[in-house]
């Protein structure tokens, strides 16, 4: 028989290897410095706008932020549903200078993104939240 005494914090660390071994970035919730409503990693979100379509002022970061975040008071289906088609068709914003930009949230044909893995990543929603693993790309949790 075996005597292997199965630990949550065991299968956690295994998962946190696993994608540590293939070239994510590993980051623990506690490192991170944000209020617990925050759920976008504003500096990976930044970096990764930045790699792709240059600098963006504040307002338009704030723009492509709200964008993603902003839900309406529907049922959690289709919250879920509406994120899920705004992150997949990306956003025209109206840039500081008049013009339009097409932003698209995730480069699905170059190496452009940022993959973060983050253990013990607190939120809050209705009370606060706290998964075991959260997995980001581009700074937006998936």
């Amino acid at each position: 028989m075996n005597n292997y005494k199965y630990y949550e914090n065991d299968f956690e660390l295994a998962v946190l290897e696993i994608f540590a071994n293939n070239d994510w970035i590993y980051q623990c919730g506690y490192e991170i410095h944000r209020t617990n409503e925050e759920i976008i990693l504003k500096e990976d979100f930044v970096s990764y706008i930045e790699k792709r379509y240059g600098v963006l002022s504040e307002k338009e970061i704030h723009q492509l932020i709200s964008y993603i975040t902003s839900y309406s008071n529907q049922s959690l289906y289709r919250s879920m549903k509406e994120t899920y088609k705004r992150l997949v068709n990306g956003k025209v914003i109206k840039m500081d200078d008049g013009t339009d930009k097409f932003i698209e949230f995730f480069d699905l044909l170059s190496n452009n993104n940022v993959f973060k893995v983050v253990n013990q990543f607190e939120f809050s929603e209705y009370k606060n939240r706290r998964p075991d693993i959260v997995l980001f790309v581009n700074g937006i949790p998936i």
